[in-house]
């Protein structure tokens, strides 16, 4: 096996570009976990407007049909929603990981190169 594919350096790096890809994702899935959080509020504003009318007794044909989409539309969401969070959780414990792991591996180089 080949020394060089395991040195520290290459580790370094590898490390390095995982930090870059867990990043993005993080913006990614940030970005994607507001936009369904206002999907759900929205549709929860609509859902309360719509028990205003059926209160007030104006109801029409298809308010049970409204009513009952936009429940389901709201579970779905959050559905995924918490597995859009569930998915950020996890990449920005892996990320604070190979940010932690860079850290360490390049202190332990400064200390090699000081005792050579």
């Amino acid at each position: 096996m080949n020394s060089n594919i395991l040195s520290e350096e290459w580790i370094s790096l590898v490390l390095a570009d995982l930090w870059s890809i867990h990043l993005a994702m993080i913006s990614c899935l940030v970005s994607v976990f507001t936009l369904l959080y206002s999907f759900i509020i929205s549709k929860k504003d609509e859902l309360k407007l719509l028990t205003d009318q059926n209160n007030k007794g104006e109801s029409s044909p298809t308010f049970f049909q409204r009513k009952q989409f936009a429940i389901s539309y709201i579970k779905r969401m959050s559905k995924a929603s918490n597995r859009c969070l569930v998915l950020l959780c996890c990449c920005s414990c892996i990320s604070f990981m190979s940010w932690i792991s860079t850290r360490f591996l390049s202190v332990n180089q400064q200390k090699l190169s000081g005792l050579c």
